[in-house]
């Protein structure tokens, strides 16, 4: 597969080395070179974002028109089947025709509205899963927009929440079921993107927000046969309780 021509004006830079993480279930003897699944997990940073956070970028490589050819490349250089992609914006007016090109079909679950994007007059960044075409069907789709939930009291537990339902957050998880038609199985795909910035508050809503993603599980009842793929940019790390 080639790589598309770029309509940006800036040059064609020498992509970086990636090393593939590999994982095989307990299955996995049973499962074929045609099987085996190839995912991409990537926080793309939502235009318009590049400055909320302190970045060790130059300012100019963050610049949307520089970036956006670059992320494509990548995306098609990973000959992924399945593509969970968080930050996402510019949905409408670059990523949905260019991923079809590719032959994705796209699954896009907008945030609510965020003040930095929309005082920039950027688009509505939010959570993607894309998947080959050609290998799966869609079965079924659940939007979760997580709920602020309170801790019943200073002295509780991180993993204590408040038995009220809690009002809407500004955070997200997208859930995809999909039919492989290689693999003759179906697959539950989750992509979401957890509450940011360290210290022990935000430590506990990311635990809540995770915690809402299981409850979901739980009530859609999914057979065991089924497999869970969560993927996502939970801002924290990896020895914590999320």
């Amino acid at each position: 597969m080639g790589i598309m021509s770029s309509s940006s004006s800036s040059p064609k830079t020498e992509l970086p080395e990636r090393t593939l993480v590999s994982w095989r279930s307990q299955s996995s003897e049973e499962d074929s070179a045609e099987t085996t699944l190839r995912v991409l997990h990537w926080n793309v940073l939502a235009d318009g974002l590049e400055d909320f956070f302190e970045m060790h970028t130059p300012k100019d490589a963050l610049a949307w028109d520089r970036r956006k050819e670059k992320i494509m490349e990548e995306i098609e250089r990973s000959q992924a089947d399945i593509l969970c992609l968080c930050e996402l914006n510019h949905v409408r007016d670059f990523f949905q025709e260019r991923l079809d090109a590719l032959g994705y079909t796209l699954e896009f679950y907008e945030r609510p509205s965020v003040v930095a994007l929309e005082k920039k007059g950027k688009p509505g960044d939010g959570c993607a899963i894309a998947y080959r075409t050609s290998r799966f069907v869609k079965a079924d789709r659940h939007d979760l927009r997580f709920l602020l939930q309170d801790r019943r009291s200073s002295s509780s537990s991180s993993s204590s929440v408040s038995s009220s339902p809690g009002r809407p957050s500004a955070h997200i998880a997208l859930c995809v079921r999909l039919y492989d038609q290689i693999a003759d199985r179906e697959l539950f795909v989750i992509e979401t993107h957890l509450k940011a910035m360290p210290g022990v508050h935000n430590e506990f809503v990311r635990m809540s927000q995770m915690r809402q993603i299981f409850e979901l599980l739980d009530n859609l009842a999914l057979p065991s046969s089924i497999p869970i793929l969560l993927c996502g940019d939970f801002n924290t790390i990896p020895t914590s309780n999320v």
